[in-house]
């Protein structure tokens, strides 16, 4: 299942030929992220007039799905995320910084002062937020959001206890101590905290669908090639219903981001994907390792690069029941057609 073809095809060639060249430092893979950079995909969506290359969501996806299939550590979605936060306020990409991510906080106050704001609390668990320059802190303010722009290696007041997640990307517990973030360092943006948040929700699904098709991949490889009672084991009937059962998953979750991207990321359709993103990264993480057995839970073998970042993304940002609840809302909700719409939609993928 390809979104766009000329995408798909390329995504897949530029990540797949950084093979020996990996340069993973504690930050992540440096040269493969230069590389990116230099070919302006964090900014794909972004348009050139903040500093974008155009391109569209799908675009977009393809490429995110593609970090996701080679097992990229770099913080790509994070970074565009961020970008398209920053462009709707009116800045150019070119201020964000090499990399940044989005930080969403139930445990923060903002308080205003004469020359911006002072925050403080606590932020716990985020991914790449100790391992790029720039953070965008979101507040909600009357159905808008307020961003305040901090640059760790210049404020003070700012803690950052760094580590890694299961998937090893770098991540980290913030804790903002009278952060001082001035009025040129603030900005409105015309977007909900529940749209920067769906968007956050279509990239990670799209990355997850990209790490299961690995999965899927190394596990169909592995029981047509591994031998058992004198022949492959896919040729016994329960392995081949297992197998089945992930092909299926895989090609769910690829329906679910498709219907996703095909009405331009709405929010009933970008719930259901997360939500079927996060059972779908647990059901096959766990039935890829059993087809693998012991073979499966080796550094030596590739598989757990995929389920790994499976297990430490069912979550990420949001949690898979988060996402439930939000198409709950949808199924109760007044306008009762919304629902069946939903499951009903026959869209295609457009450039909206």
């Amino acid at each position: 299942m390809k979104w766009n073809d000329d995408v798909y095809d390329v995504a897949d060639q530029v990540f797949s030929e950084r093979g020996s060249a990996v340069s993973e430092t504690p930050h992540g893979d440096a040269a493969l992220w230069q590389v990116l950079l230099d070919l302006g995909w964090p900014y794909v969506s972004i348009d050139e007039n903040a500093g974008g290359v155009g391109g569209d969501l799908i675009d977009l996806a393809e490429i995110v799905r593609a970090s996701g299939r080679h097992n990229a550590l770099v913080p790509l979605a994070e970074t565009s995320s961020a970008a398209w936060v920053f462009a709707h306020g009116g800045g150019s990409v070119a201020d964000l910084g090499s990399a940044a991510t989005v930080l969403f906080g139930d445990r923060i106050t903002w308080t205003t002062a004469s020359s911006g704001v002072v925050v403080n609390g606590s932020i716990n668990r985020m991914a790449w937020a100790g391992a790029v320059p720039t953070l965008l802190l979101v507040r909600a303010d009357s159905g808008t959001s307020s961003i305040g722009v901090i640059r760790p290696a210049e404020v003070k007041g700012l803690s950052i206890t760094q580590g890694t997640n299961l998937a090893g990307e770098p991540c980290a517990d913030l804790k903002f101590d009278s952060v001082r973030v001035a009025n040129d360092e603030l900005f409105d943006v015309p977007l909900t905290v529940s749209q920067i948040s769906d968007r956050n929700g279509i990239l990670r699904s799209a990355a997850i669908l990209g790490a299961v098709e690995r999965a899927v991949e190394h596990t169909a490889q592995h029981v047509a090639t591994r031998r058992q009672f004198g022949r492959p084991l896919v040729k016994l009937q329960a392995v081949q219903h297992l197998l089945a059962s992930i092909i299926c998953e895989r090609d769910l979750l690829g329906s679910a981001v498709q219907l996703a991207l095909a009405t331009g990321g709405a929010p009933g359709a970008t719930a259901a994907a997360s939500a079927t993103a996060g059972r779908v990264a647990n059901r096959v993480a766990a039935v890829a390792h059993q087809l693998h057995g012991a073979i499966g839970i080796t550094q030596e073998h590739d598989l757990h690069l995929s389920t790994s970042r499976l297990t430490a993304w069912a979550d990420s940002p949001r949690s898979q029941r988060s996402w439930e609840q939000q198409v709950g809302e949808l199924a109760v909700a007044p306008d009762d057609q919304a629902l069946w719409e939903l499951m009903t939609n026959e869209s295609e993928l457009s450039t909206r």
